[in-house]
């Protein structure tokens, strides 16, 4: 699931613009450098190659051939009966010799070889489209990492108005020790819930710089660990999802396998000719070694394929039914998605409307509670419950607000808007 569960993550260098980082920013760069993107121009090759391999069935073959054979026998004629004197026919040598060029060439072949060119083309753009599909999926991992980076920060702040605060009521706690007005106790727990303060400040400022590294990673630059997250906006995901544009290519893909089986299906038309030298010749009576050649043209039509090109396309016809069954799928996933993060996005919008209700009512807490350690009606423990009840408070709404506008990302990402 696209959602990165933020709430439960509470508790070097990156120049992507050391001073400001956008989620779009890193968006693109890191399908630039995401390994799968170089993908595109190895299919791109591939293609082109194949097609200059199509286009060859077009130039003249050209084979030799040299043969030596011994016969155990060799046509001859009985002339005993033929009453002219002298006349004979030399029988073929029982040892024979050739060597041969053959030379044909294609004229027609039935709009096979286009129809290959064609599907092969398809065949890259369907491939294309997967890769995009691929790259699509980083924009939900580098969200997760931009909105977990944010959260850190937004608990850092909170984290380090609540130090300030403590460290403040230490001093003037110190002060009162030293005069004998303020028990020693207070002042040691204050420290105390300064040092425990300090381990988690350097707990979240660790996990907010080990999202940094791994964004880092992912968009192949450096970021800073001081960098300005920009995140009050949702940037727009670029447009349609790019599985339906696949979807559409592997359905042309296969439009054009079934014109290459018609293709294929189609008379070809071929020239050929032969040239020579051997014992004997094409004059079978000549038992010395002579030069020939004959040229010709010739047709060839698989009239009857026993039903193979129909059920070849009985197969095509299956595989646009799986295509069909993954695209219904994909869009039932996709409403499942959308629907779940709505109701995410409109949870966070109504929390907010309460968190400043919250809010006001720990600040006057909080403030009736320091005026009355200070007049040494409570103690220090008193004092932090509700100074942390109103951090923690604050902290609240930064997350929802973080998290409204991861929501409104992810709803971006999932219609592809």
């Amino acid at each position: 699931m696209m959602r990165l569960i933020l709430v439960l993550v509470l508790g070097g260098s990156i120049t992507v613009n050391a001073q400001e980082v956008k989620l779009n920013d890193c968006w693109q760069k890191a399908e630039q450098t995401y390994p799968r993107a170089k993908d595109r121009q190895d299919y791109e090759q591939i293609a082109n190659l194949k097609v200059l391999n199509m286009k060859t069935a077009y130039l003249p073959r050209v084979d030799a051939n040299a043969q030596a054979t011994y016969q155990s026998d060799v046509t001859h004629m009985d002339l005993s009966n033929i009453p002219i004197k002298g006349f004979s026919i030399a029988s073929p040598d029982k040892d024979q010799y050739k060597l041969t060029v053959d030379l044909s060439q294609l004229i027609w072949d039935g709009g096979q070889v286009t129809a290959s060119r064609k599907l092969e083309l398809a065949g890259l753009a369907a491939d294309n489209m997967q890769v995009a599909v691929d790259l699509y999926a980083l924009k939900g991992r580098v969200s997760q990492l931009f909105y977990g980076i944010v959260l850190k920060k937004q608990q850092l702040k909170i984290q380090e108005a609540l130090k300030a605060d403590l460290m403040q009521k230490l001093s003037k706690t110190s002060s009162g020790v030293r005069n004998g007005a303020v028990l020693k106790a207070n002042e040691l727990l204050l420290k105390a819930e300064i040092v425990k303060l300090n381990q988690e400040m350097a707990s979240t400022e660790s996990d907010r710089n080990g999202l940094i590294d791994a964004l880092a990673v992912l968009v192949g630059s450096t970021i800073s660990y001081s960098s300005n997250f920009v995140w009050d906006e949702a940037p727009s995901a670029g447009g349609q999802r790019p599985e339906f544009e696949l979807f559409k290519s592997q359905k042309a893909r296969l439009d054009v396998a079934n014109d290459l089986y018609t293709a294929k299906r189609m008379p070809k038309v071929s020239a050929f000719g032969q040239v020579g030298y051997g014992k004997p010749a094409l004059n079978m009576f000549n038992n010395s070694f002579d030069s020939f050649y004959y040229v010709g043209v010739k047709a060839t039509w698989n009239i009857f394929d026993w039903n193979s090109t129909k059920r070849d396309r009985q197969i095509l016809r299956f595989q646009q039914n799986m295509v069909d069954t993954r695209q219904a799928m994909f869009e039932q996933s996709q409403k499942m998605e959308l629907a779940q993060e709505s109701k995410s996005l409109s949870k966070y919008e109504n929390l907010l409307k309460t968190d400043e209700e919250v809010i006001a009512a720990r600040e006057e807490v909080a403030k009736l509670y320091s005026v009355m350690y200070d007049n040494g009606a409570i103690d220090a423990a008193d004092y932090v419950g509700r100074q942390t009840e109103l951090k923690q408070a604050e902290l609240n709404r930064e997350m929802h607000k973080v998290m409204l506008a991861f929501s409104r990302v992810n709803v971006n990402i999932i219609n592809g808007k």
